[in-house]
């Protein structure tokens, strides 16, 4: 049904491809094993969890979706003002869950639960990929409607929620926000001054990387970190962390800003405007409330 997209192919089925964002994904840096507590290869223990036909996640999952909370407290971080989720449907209501789909995607959509809600997206199935080079993916068709998300078992336990919650921010992007970042849409406007403003932004676009292993080349690799998209689902990975209160979420983010402006994040105080600019944004769409 769907093909992999070629140089110049614009047909509406052809597919695109986001991995998640930072170093983890990069040849020849070799730094995703330093981003966990420990050094070695914990991995996921992705075990079946539900299938698309069983429904039997934990926390009352329903056939075909991925299991959680449709409701959550919210204002549980500590870098923006007291908020609780709007009314509108949650993700978990738009993730599929297939036999390959991980334990994580339940615990990342349930972080999200409790932030913020969304609008009517189109469903997408969740499954597990074997990949140790990618970490995740998030695919969707050149017209935008979504193929899959992809989370893999190569990342640490410690930081396979942010990874995910990653990828999810790609789907909510590509599927949920017409036009989403990687097309300049008005709505992003404010959010991407923040990000440019931003002391790591002006690292990554002159492509002197803190924390790159000597040696290393990271020009490609600079420029893959100022693509808008990428911004995006990194930035809105670290808002979820932040304005969840997630303690693994936020111990992952801690970690990488120890590695340097080669993670692709934001310090805290620099994080602060940009956050506020996402707040903004769900706000008007009444995501959070």
């Amino acid at each position: 049904m769907f093909k992999t997209k070629d140089v110049g192919d614009q047909s509406p089925n052809a597919v695109m491809a986001y991995g998640p964002g930072g170093l983890f994904n990069t040849p020849g840096l070799g730094l995703n094993r330093k981003v966990g507590k420990s050094k070695k290869k914990t991995g996921i223990k992705v075990g079946v969890k539900g299938s698309a036909s069983s429904g039997d996640f934990d926390h009352g999952g329903r056939p075909g979706e991925i299991g959680g909370s449709e409701s959550g407290d919210g204002g549980g971080g500590d870098d923006g003002e007291s908020h609780s989720p709007g009314d509108g449907p949650k993700i978990t209501s738009f993730l599929q869950a297939t036999s390959k789909t991980p334990g994580i995607a339940r615990d990342a959509a349930k972080v999200i639960n409790s932030v913020h809600s969304l609008d009517d997206m189109p469903k997408v199935p969740v499954v597990a990929t074997g990949g140790k080079q990618t970490l995740g993916y998030y695919k969707q068709t050149v017209d935008g409607r979504p193929v899959e998300i992809g989370l893999s078992k190569a990342s640490s336990e410690d930081d396979q929620k942010l990874f995910a919650v990653h990828e999810m921010g790609h789907y909510i992007e590509g599927a949920g926000m017409e036009g989403g970042a990687r097309n300049g849409a008005k709505e992003f406007a404010p959010f991407m001054k923040a990000v440019q403003a931003s002391p790591e932004h002006a690292e990554w676009k002159s492509g002197k990387l803190s924390g790159a292993p000597a040696g290393a080349s990271v020009a490609k690799y600079a420029e893959y970190l100022t693509q808008p998209h990428e911004i995006w689902a990194r930035a809105y990975s670290q808002y979820i962390a932040t304005r969840s209160g997630d303690i693994a979420m936020k111990g992952a983010v801690d970690r990488l800003n120890k590695i340097g402006s080669v993670s692709g994040m934001w310090s805290h105080k620099s994080f602060k405007p940009i956050g506020k600019a996402i707040d903004d944004m769900f706000a008007k769409r009444g995501w959070i409330k």
